[in-house]
């Protein structure tokens, strides 16, 4: 990936995809600060992306940034409403946000979509009980 990168600064072709896949390898390397700047650029030129929304979501939560994580993983949800793993994430951050309601519905919306023996249904079960609600 960082090949790639280099090479698209040589040839002055950054465009919102560079961003995304810089963002994402400078999360990935550990550099979560640093990424952030470059996955809000790529979602100024491409607002209604889900990747986007979604990457600068999970960034926000691993920096425990939640209430700002909220609103990406809302709006990635609202985006692609099947995707197991967004919800949980968006379970995920609005636990940490103080958020009790919202977390305890995206927890049991990922019960609704993952697969019986989903490793998510674990996680999002976990997570109603740590909340004090019924995981069923």
């Amino acid at each position: 990936a960082q090949r790639a990168l280099d090479l698209a600064v040589r040839q002055n072709e950054v465009t919102p995809d560079y961003h995304l896949n810089l963002g994402a390898a400078l999360f990935n390397a550990g550099r979560g600060e640093a990424a952030l700047p470059e996955l809000e650029r790529y979602l100024i030129a491409e607002p209604a992306s889900f990747t986007g929304h979604f990457a600068l979501g999970i960034a926000l939560v691993k920096l425990k940034r939640f209430a700002p994580a909220c609103e990406h993983l809302e709006r990635a949800v609202e985006l692609e409403p099947r995707v197991v793993n967004a919800w949980g994430k968006l379970g995920v951050a609005c636990e940490g946000a103080g958020r009790r309601e919202p977390a305890i519905a995206a927890f049991r919306r990922v019960l609704e979509l993952a697969a019986q023996g989903a490793p998510e249904r674990g996680l999002a079960t976990q997570h109603l009980i740590a909340l004090g609600a019924d995981p069923r």
